[in-house]
Formats: C-alpha cells, structure tokens, sequence
C-alpha cells in the first residue's frame, strides 16, 4: 500500500447541475457551495454516455470505473455485479489496502467484509451492509425510497428509531424529524419537504461511521435534488416551459428546488466540520438536469400526466407468474423481472407488451429486454377510470386501471437528464481558486486516484486533472467568485 495519499471524501449530489447553483449562490444562499467554490477548484465534467444511457445509474459507474459505458456493460439500476466488466475505484483501492467507507452509493450492492464499512445504495435488493450491524441504516433508506422491495419487510420507522440513535442519530436531530412532521401534518400541501429529512438523517449516520472508522476513501450520497428537480422545475421556472404551471402548483412547489439545494449546503457544511486538514473534499454529480420541454414532456404537462406505479404484486399474480419470477423496484416507477426459465422469461414479456388500454387504444405498459432482466412501467398518459386488458393465465382480462396502476407522482415531469455535471474539489492537495475548462465524467476516477496517491490502473480511460492539483500542470486561474 502507498501511504503517500490524502484522505479524500466524496459527496455525491445526485443530478445537481451549476445552472441552478449558480442561481441560489447569486442570492447567497449557498455558503458552503460558496466557500469551496472561491478557495478550491471547479468544474462541469461531461458525460461520456450516448444518449440513450444518459442515467445517473450509468454515469456513476463510469464516473468510478473510468472506462465508458460500451466497456463496462451497465445498462440497469444495481445491476447484477458479475455483469459489470470493470472494477469501479473502491474495488481498485480496497486490493490496496485503503480504508473505506460507502455510504449509498449506485450499485455498490453487494456489500462484503472489507477494511471499513459498506452501505450499498438504497435500491439495493436486500438490507445487507458490512458489517451487518449497519443494517437498520439501509432498512430505513431502502424503505424511505422504494416503492416496493420485493421479499423484504416494510421496516417500522418506531421500531427502527432507537437502532439509529445507537448509531449515531442525534437527539436534536431527532427533534427536528418531529417538529417538521408535526408541521407537514399541520400543512400537508408542504409534504414534498419529507424528502429532505432523509439526508439530514444520514448526515449523522454518517459522520459517527467516519469518526469510528476513520476511512481514507468515503462516499455519501443523495437524491433529493434530482428528485426536486424532476417533478418541480416547471413550478419554480414557468418561463422556460411551453406549458405554464397552475397557480396552485406554483405556490405548493415553487420552493421545492431551493430547499433541495439549501439541504446539500447543509450536508457539505457538516462535511467541511468532519473531514480534517488532511482531507480532500470532493462534491461530484455523475450528470445533471435541464428542463423536461417539448415532445411528449409538453404533452404530459398539457394534459397532466403524472407517473404511474405498477401494483406489481397484483398483476403478476394475475398473470399467474408471482411465484415464478423474481421481481424488484428500479428507480420509480420501473420494475425489474428476472427468471432463469428462457421460456418463462419470454412469455412474460410476450404478456406485458400484450398488455391493452381499450378506452384510449395504447399498450398499457412499456417492456423492454435489459441484459437478462425485462424492464417495464405503466404508460403515463393512462387514468384511473381506464378500462384495460392484459393478459392472464387463464385468457384476457379487463380491469379498471386503478385496480392494476397508482399515481407515484404530484405533477408532470419537469426535469430531464442532462449531460452536464458537478465537480468541485477543496482541500490542501488542491489548487486554490481554479476553473477546469474541459472534463468529463471519465476523468474523475483517475484524479481520485492520484489524489489518493495510488496507482492509476491503466484501464481507465480518462485524464487526470492536473490543473487542478498542487503540483499540477497548467493551471488555469480564475477571478474570485
């Protein structure tokens, strides 16, 4: 092991984008945004992926393997491990010998016994973590962002509470999850707030794990932004979207966005306390968000179409497969089916795309094959009231929609995947106040890397950002922001 490394200490803000940050540290709403982005170095990594994989499950795993999509095979939320043909960092540094620590982050599932603790991303397939302690943290992020876990038991957040204060849930924190579900309760038009509590909880988790481990490499990792930003981008920007929103939706979600971005200057407040002088801080976004406009967005916005859930259980019984195939939630409102029958797997999926809205004459759901996996959702234009016909073990059936289908969302999608992502980078090993003029998401795992003073695996593909570190090459200075 090369003990010639800076600690480094990665927050990783799902889908955050500059063009929104820009605007809240214009309004000096971001202190801590502010102050790594006056005193480190800064920058908008690109992602390397075509269109079509442009997912933030995708460009993460490109973000920490370093190779492109086409060589590391993932198509698929936490995808099965065997089929990514690329180690990503903390496999590389884990051979090392480095001390890790992950919390959250894509497709870190499965966990296994390493010089730390691992707590896979909240989409995982199961509670596991190392050690297995840990547990009751994944019970609580699994069931705050999963619809469904197929298998596992809904966790009782009663039951839950006291194992969380054992592992690092403060007693004031504690206090202000009560003060604001007293609140949302109070106004339940302000229930998108809830959201934002999860991160504020793992934040304690977080930092008691740090301190107790004390990891040379660590991740954590949130999705509330992008999920602000998907659903309520057209409340907080009418002006940018062909399909104004109405009054309501304005005034109920117009400061959903800002909030989202007010709770991650808080995390990385807390994170600049954590990490001592000898500690890179590292603030990434695998991609971003831009404003969903145009084709079937401006549809969906004109007609309010919202996301639609799949009552999974109920239709597979239907079609006479539920204990006959495995099934997961994907990021909402996708589910996942796998079986190892080839003959089950494509009547399965010759059903689903059979699968009939007779009121307004469209399939019902959309399948499609991903790896060895059938991914599939409700199409959003359906409504409640709808007749449908899908087809069961026993010939067609018709339902209402709302026997088979839920709403998973407020409003109409307003936020889409964007190319464009985060990179901001502060500690002693990096260049005071520097702009990078060019980077993509390849380039990170590479940088980590040498941060970390060990050996760059000559699969990667990517640069490393020398403007950007002392010692570097080239830097490119910049006037204060």
């Amino acid at each position: 092991m090369n003990n010639n490394h800076n600690n480094v200490v990665v927050l990783e803000l799902n889908e955050i984008t500059w063009d929104l940050m820009d605007i809240f540290l214009k309004k000096g709403l971001l202190p801590n945004f502010q102050a790594l982005k006056q005193t480190g170095t800064w920058g908008a990594p690109w992602a390397s992926e075509l269109p079509e994989h442009l997912d933030p499950w995708v460009t993460w795993t490109t973000l920490y393997t370093g190779v492109p999509q086409e060589e590391h095979g993932l198509t698929m939320l936490e995808q099965d491990r065997e089929t990514i043909h690329a180690k990503r960092l903390w496999e590389y540094l884990e051979d090392e010998g480095v001390r890790i620590g992950l919390f959250g982050s894509a497709n870190a599932w499965p966990p296994h016994q390493l010089n730390g603790f691992w707590i896979p991303g909240p989409f995982s397939r199961d509670y596991a973590t190392y050690p297995a302690s840990l547990e009751p943290i994944q019970e609580l992020n699994i069931g705050l962002t999963r619809g469904h876990t197929a298998g596992l038991p809904k966790p009782s957040l009663k039951s839950l509470i006291p194992k969380l204060m054992r592992l690092g849930l403060s007693v004031s924190t504690l206090m202000r999850l009560g003060k604001a579900m007293v609140d949302m309760r109070r106004h339940p038009k302000t229930g998108w707030k809830k959201v934002a509590l999860q991160p504020i909880v793992n934040m304690d988790l977080f930092a008691s794990l740090y301190k107790q481990y004390q990891p040379q490499f660590a991740t954590i990792h949130s999705n509330h932004v992008a999920y602000y930003q998907h659903r309520f981008w057209r409340a907080m920007a009418p002006e940018r979207f062909e399909v104004p929103p109405s009054d309501e939706e304005r005034s109920v979600y117009g400061g959903a966005i800002e909030h989202g971005y007010r709770v991650a200057d808080e995390m990385l407040g807390r994170l600049r306390k954590l990490c001592g002088p000898d500690t890179t801080l590292v603030v990434l976004s695998s991609c971003g968000q831009q404003p969903a406009t145009g084709g079937r967005y401006a549809e969906d916005q004109e007609h309010g179409n919202v996301g639609l859930q799949v009552r999974i259980k109920t239709l597979l019984e239907k079609m006479g497969i539920a204990d006959k195939v495995e099934y997961s939630n994907l990021m909402a409102p996708q589910w996942k089916i796998d079986t190892a029958d080839p003959a089950l797997f494509e009547r399965t999926l010759a059903q689903l795309n059979a699968g009939k809205n007779l009121t307004r004459d469209i399939p019902c759901f959309a399948a499609h094959v991903e790896g060895e996996s059938i991914c599939f959702g409700a199409r959003r234009e359906q409504q409640m009231d709808d007749t449908l016909e899908i087809m069961t073990a026993s010939g067609p059936q018709k339902l209402r929609a709302g026997e088979l289908l839920e709403k998973h969302s407020e409003v109409a999608k307003s936020g889409k995947h964007d190319p464009k992502g985060v990179l901001l980078m502060h500690g002693a090993a990096i260049r005071p106040n520097i702009h990078i003029e060019k980077c993509d998401n390849l380039d990170i795992a590479p940088t980590l890397m040498r941060l970390l003073g060990q050996p760059i695996p000559r699969s990667m593909k990517g640069r490393v950002l020398e403007e950007g570190l002392v010692g570097g090459e080239a830097p490119v200075a910049v006037g204060a922001r």
